[in-house]
């Protein structure tokens, strides 16, 4: 306000002075008085009457607002005088602005001081330009803005003494309200929501806590609005959801070239008593017969208990064992036999997060089964009486019918960004399982392995490729290692397994079976649009016996590359990957492998 006071003065001298004393008259020099650090030829740069035009009030006051708007001064005039000559001489008269001695930023709690003063081109040392200060605010806002505090401004600006001060409100949330919730518990939808009352207002926590609760799988919209609160820079978000039904009934039907026609039922609740609890129970016919009934509870924190228990039944008809080993010191690879498992258990699991963050948690299962193991014919084109010296060779007669009652001990360290609706970071497990001679059991040995997972979101390819990536739904590079290791005499049935849909691709389930184990994955997930995404992947693996002198080594690894599709349905993520292995398979399943 005081400077356009100063200007509106500064107009009606010069309309005064302008009008009586210099009429029809033509400049004959300009000058400059009152600048101290900016030269007189960068203010007059800004002045478009030029010696030798005759004197216009418009123009001079033109001329005025333009120098005042170069940012350097505080108050600007102009006047006109005749010099010995009775020539006429037009002079601006100027107050710079201070020479900034400090920047400081007052109500902030976001960034720390420095990274804000590394963001404007202002440092001290300068004269204070208003308008290069302007660009600097408007910096600082979008990069608030790009980090989701929408909400967050610049109240004031001050300069006094050559100190500026940016004053900042930063809006904080009032109370979160949930409503539009018949069935599920509020609770259940809170937790999903990183943001609680007094955190700072931050639009990119809440876009994607919301589109993790659109994935749950339990409301058919979620919408979100804002009510500011009286006499208050604070807000209520209000989050509305509409519900829908979350239980299914699944029915599936398959056939492959190696395991011909199969399928199965299956009902699942994802949502039990509004819990976000999941009961599920099915079957699966074809080569093998497969059950399982379970009652779980994913969600842990350092309060709440994970939980889950469950009992199974498999039985599998037609089972090749693949022999990977050396035969008078030459590598062999080779169909050996064909065998048929059945297995039943149950099993029951808890599990929490510990220590001073979210990072780290614990899971304990405790797994009783019974296995019983059978010589069903010769394989690989090998005669009956080979095949079954193979079977005698690989399969100890205590495996025949084993019971195992067995614990696991997984220790997890998860850095997956838990705020984001896309995978990005990584998590490492490290677990132990050990068999133990007590409760009917009748083995005795230890497995052990580790375990890393990494997510990278590839960015910035828009403008390159553009497949249907989104700031949302970015292109994922996605890895796995996994090594596991064993002591103890191992049955057959416990041993490690790789093959399958869900490790070594390419190959047949449970192609691969050893006492140590390595196996690494590489995919990168490119989404076309919101439903529909592909993948392009790479495995390799391998599983080593003991019993046959062998182990773990880099220089005996087979792999596949290959490609799949990501499909979102009402029924859930269904995955389709094709690979080439020793022959091409297909593999179909259920969400992301890892």
């Amino acid at each position: 306000m005081v400077r356009s006071l100063k200007k509106l003065f500064a107009s009606c001298f010069i309309l005064l002075v302008v009008g009586s004393a210099a009429c029809a008259q033509t400049v004959s020099a300009l000058r400059v008085e009152g600048n101290n650090e900016i030269v007189a030829s960068h203010i007059l740069r800004a002045v478009k009457t030029k010696v030798g035009d005759e004197l216009n009030q418009q123009q001079v006051m033109d001329d005025i607002q333009a120098i005042y708007d170069q940012g350097f001064f505080s108050y600007v005039d102009a006047k006109v005088a005749t010099d010995a000559n009775g020539e006429l001489v037009l002079t601006f008269v100027v107050t710079e602005n201070p020479t900034i001695k400090e920047i400081r930023f007052r109500g902030n709690t976001i960034y720390k001081e420095d990274k804000l003063k590394k963001m404007l081109f202002t440092q001290p040392g300068m004269i204070f330009n208003r308008v290069f200060f302007r660009n600097d605010i408007q910096r600082l806002r979008e990069r608030f803005q790009a980090d989701g505090y929408v909400m967050t401004r610049v109240q004031d600006v001050q300069v006094e003494d050559g100190v500026v001060t940016v004053l900042f409100v930063e809006p904080r949330i009032n109370d979160i309200v949930i409503q539009g919730n018949r069935r599920t518990k509020t609770y259940v939808i809170r937790r999903n929501i990183p943001l609680k009352n007094g955190d700072l207002f931050n639009s990119t926590l809440l876009r994607h806590s919301i589109t993790k609760l659109r994935n749950l799988g339990f409301f058919e919209d979620v919408n979100v609005g804002f009510e500011p609160v009286e006499d208050s820079d604070n807000v209520d978000v209000i989050v509305t959801v509409k519900e829908k039904r979350s239980a299914s009934l699944i029915f599936s039907v398959s056939y492959g070239s190696s395991s011909g026609l199969g399928g199965g039922a299956s009902y699942r609740e994802s949502n039990l008593g509004g819990r976000a609890r999941i009961f599920e129970i099915g079957f699966d016919q074809g080569d093998y017969k497969n059950y399982w009934l379970s009652l779980s509870d994913p969600y842990m924190d350092k309060k709440t208990f994970s939980w889950k228990i469950g009992a199974y039944k498999r039985e599998d008809d037609d089972l090749t064992y693949r022999y990977n080993g050396k035969i008078g010191g030459v590598r062999q690879r080779f169909n050996a036999f064909e065998y048929e498992e059945d297995r039943t258990g149950f099993y029951a699991g808890i599990g929490r997060k510990f220590g001073g963050s979210e990072m780290f948690s614990w899971y304990l299962t405790a797994d009783w089964h019974k296995s019983k193991i059978n010589y069903s014919g010769a394989a690989g084109g090998l005669s009956d009486a080979n095949s079954r010296y193979w079977f005698g060779r690989i399969v100890d007669e205590d495996s025949l019918n084993s019971k195992v009652f067995s614990t696991t001990l997984e220790l997890t360290r998860n850095n997956v960004d838990k705020y984001l609706s896309y995978p990005k970071g990584d998590r490492e497990t490290i677990g132990v399982e050990h068999a133990w001679e007590a409760l009917g059991g009748e083995w005795d040995y230890t497995k052990y392995w580790a375990e890393a997972v990494a997510y990278v979101p590839i960015k910035g390819l828009e403008d390159y490729i553009d497949l249907g990536q989104t700031e949302d739904r970015p292109i994922i590079l996605a890895l796995r290692v996994r090594a596991g290791f064993s002591d103890g005499t191992i049955p057959l049935s416990e041993r490690y397994s790789l093959g399958g849909a869900n490790s070594l691709r390419g190959y047949e389930s449970g192609d691969f079976k050893g006492h140590e184990m390595f196996l690494g994955n590489v995919e990168l997930r490119i989404p076309i649009d919101e439903n529909f995404s592909i993948v392009a992947f790479y495995d390799i693996g391998n599983a080593w016996s003991k019993t046959e002198g062998e182990g773990f080594s880099f220089d005996d690894l087979e792999d596949s590359p290959g490609v799949g599709v990501r499909v979102k349905t009402p029924l859930g993520n269904i995955r389709v990957d094709v690979a080439k292995g020793d022959e091409t398979q297909f593999h179909f399943g259920f969400g992301e492998m890892f």
